[in-house]
């Protein structure tokens, strides 16, 4: 199993592109005795496509703060 050290390193970026598969809204439910909350997160995007130079399916998380200048529709090439 993989775990991840407490220390923030340097994250270098990995390119990659692919179309778009499906777009499913991510939010945090907080309860609290009989009252529910949730938070607007962004969205989770599946993406059939390059990510460096391997082929394959995968996910990558946008944050709230880009969505409001981008529209997700399926079949879109994304980069």
């Amino acid at each position: 199993m993989f775990r991840l050290s407490r220390e923030v390193t340097r994250v270098d970026k990995i390119a990659w592109q692919g179309v778009l598969l499906s777009v499913q809204p991510r939010i945090r439910l907080t309860r609290s005795f009989d009252q529910r909350s949730h938070t607007y997160l962004g969205y989770a995007l599946k993406i059939r496509g390059m990510v460096g130079s391997e082929a394959r399916e995968f996910l990558v998380a946008v944050g709230k703060a880009r969505t409001p200048n981008t529209s997700f529709r399926l079949g879109r090439c994304l980069r």
